[in-house]
């Protein structure tokens, strides 16, 4: 709490722990091993490389400490993967 008794925070609320990025290539599987992926819960991000607007999004999937992407996007991009 701060001065004022305002919550800064809150340790009943889980906050992410970015491990990394993986670049995606358009139309390319791909994928990342990290051992912190078997600490918590994944959670990933995808960031295309492109602003329009029906850019898709790889299809990602997390097994033990690899987190993999299919061939799926049409647009590269970046992939921020953590865990909560």
């Amino acid at each position: 709490m701060d001065a004022s008794g305002n919550i800064i925070f809150d340790t009943n609320v889980k906050a992410g722990r970015v491990l990394g990025t993986a670049t995606v290539a358009a139309s390319t599987a791909g994928s990342v091993s990290n051992a912190g992926l078997a600490t918590g819960t994944p959670f990933w991000i995808y960031q295309a490389n492109t602003t329009a607007y029906f850019a898709q999004a790889p299809t990602i999937s997390v097994a033990g400490t690899t987190l993999s992407w299919a061939a799926d996007s049409q647009r590269a991009g970046t992939i921020v993967y953590g865990v909560f």
